[in-house]
């Protein structure tokens, strides 16, 4: 009987540390580069199609009161002479003057008004699609 007990608690025992060991085993590389990754969020963008400024916030355009319209595009600095777009800051690669204004670089299709991240042919009626640079309206 005392054997019965003996053999008993040695099995409870290792089943205990064996549960005990699978609960603290380290994660793998991948689990902790995925536990590490993040979520890029991105914003709804805006744009007034009289003003050509560019915006976070829809409704009504603060300028002169027509409709915000969605946009998609990318956001980075332009060049206030040349029109150069960069998604860093820094200074112009065709003049050489700062690129310090925040703005939106979309691609366009001016029959039907639709907007892209990526240059290419109006998913609507096929035409090709116009690269803008739109400027962020200034903070007030």
């Amino acid at each position: 009987m005392l054997r019965k007990i003996l053999i008993l608690m040695l099995v409870l025992t290792l089943s205990s540390s064996l549960a005990f060991a699978q609960a603290t085993t380290p994660k793998s590389k991948t689990q902790t580069q995925k536990a590490k990754a993040t979520v890029v969020v991105k914003k709804q963008l805006y744009a007034c199609p009289k003003c050509e400024m560019a915006s976070f916030k829809g409704g009504k355009c603060p300028g002169c009161g027509a409709e915000m319209i969605k946009i998609h595009g990318t956001v980075g600095y332009s060049c206030k002479d040349c029109h150069t777009f960069s998604k860093k800051a820094g200074n112009c690669p065709k003049c050489g003057k700062p690129m310090n204004q925040k703005a939106v670089q979309t691609y366009a299709c001016k029959d039907c008004h639709t907007s892209s991240v990526k240059a290419g042919k109006c998913p609507k009626c096929g035409k090709q699609m116009t690269q803008e640079i739109v400027p962020f309206m200034p903070k007030k």
